[in-house]
């Protein structure tokens, strides 16, 4: 069993079956990020990542906050010289640190990957016909036990050494509540699905600090909310909104009266979602964010291509289960 006991800024539990509860634990500072909180954070979804006993995430904070934004007390831009472009080089690439953390919740996994293509390790050939269900259960479990690169995971890490670590397959659920500004904006944006309690004070907050943000927030909320207008507004300005405002503009899909409630409600989603195939929830999570950087055509052959290799034991338990009116299990990946 995976450990998650050793984490300074970070409660994690397991508070169900196949569910992480990972909870921002620097309440004294509204659970504001610095450095070796975000690396924390990484390293928990590295985990997560390979873990058989993770297919939901949760999170949240501890307190009354879900996160203030960048800790900017305890943070600084690394630097060892001043020479100008030397400089602005180390920023940029703390810069990208940074960001590849925060994006771990919301990148395609290059671990988990139902085919390979020229990658590492042998795979079956993708143009070989399933000759039966039975074949395609067996592929499908030699593909996933052995982790093999996909062929629209991305390219190998520089070097050759592999792919990067800032991924994760399972669903992330986070529930924002009390400040969640600047990086709490980001934070949020990188998950599958977002809820929030009603004392939820939302805001895309750089630019009252003279920056413009650049952990996600300007790249992530185009693609979620559905007014440009109202983003651009929110964006300019740094305001301040509610939990129920960013529910009508499409960033939050359900507000609760209190913390506890929606909290609450979201471990319930993450039970439902945990006791469904864990083969299709993540083909489902690739192939919709697949399908946010690709054209119809393209996202119409990834997904087919994935499920020519991953209709396999699960499709065959579901369909059982569905037949026999009973609740189907289904194995760890």
């Amino acid at each position: 069993m995976t450990d998650y006991s050793s984490y300074k800024y970070y409660r994690v539990t397991k508070p169900a079956e196949f569910v992480l509860h990972v909870e921002f634990n620097r309440p004294k500072v509204r659970n504001a990020v610095h450095r070796d909180s975000y690396l924390e954070y990484h390293n928990i979804f590295q985990k997560a990542d390979i873990d058989p006993d993770v297919r939901v995430v949760l999170l949240s904070g501890v307190g009354s906050a879900f996160c203030a934004g960048l800790d900017v007390k305890s943070s600084q831009f690394p630097s060892e010289t001043d020479e100008t472009s030397r400089k602005g080089i180390q920023i940029y690439r703390h810069i990208k640190e940074f960001q590849n953390a925060i994006h771990a919740p919301y990148k395609l996994s290059k671990r988990r990957c139902l085919f390979a293509s020229g990658g590492w390790g042998a795979a079956p050939d993708p143009a070989a016909p399933l000759a039966s269900l039975e074949s395609g259960r067996l592929r499908s479990q030699h593909l996933l036990r052995s982790r093999s690169y996909g062929v629209w995971g991305g390219a190998p890490a520089a070097g050759g050494k592999g792919p990067g670590p800032d991924l994760t397959d399972a669903a992330v659920i986070a529930v924002a509540h009390g400040a969640c500004v600047g990086l709490g904006i980001d934070i949020i944006s990188a998950v599958d699905i977002r809820y929030a309690s009603r004392d939820a004070i939302l805001s895309v907050r750089e630019v009252v600090i003279g920056m413009a943000a650049d952990i996600g927030s300007l790249q992530r909320l185009p693609r979620i909310v559905g007014n440009t207008s109202w983003l651009k507004e929110a964006t300019y300005t740094g305001r301040d909104f509610s939990a129920d405002e960013g529910k009508e503009q499409g960033l939050i899909s359900k507000v609760f009266d209190t913390k506890e409630q929606a909290l609450e409600g979201a471990l319930a989603l993450a039970k439902d979602i945990a006791e469904k195939s864990p083969i299709a929830v993540y083909g489902s999570k690739r192939s919709l964010n697949y399908a946010k950087e690709h054209s119809i055509e393209s996202g119409l052959d990834q997904i087919a291509e994935f499920n020519g290799h991953g209709l396999g034991e699960d499709f065959v338990n579901g369909i059982m289960a569905a037949f026999s009116k009973s609740k189907p299990r289904y194995e760890k990946l």
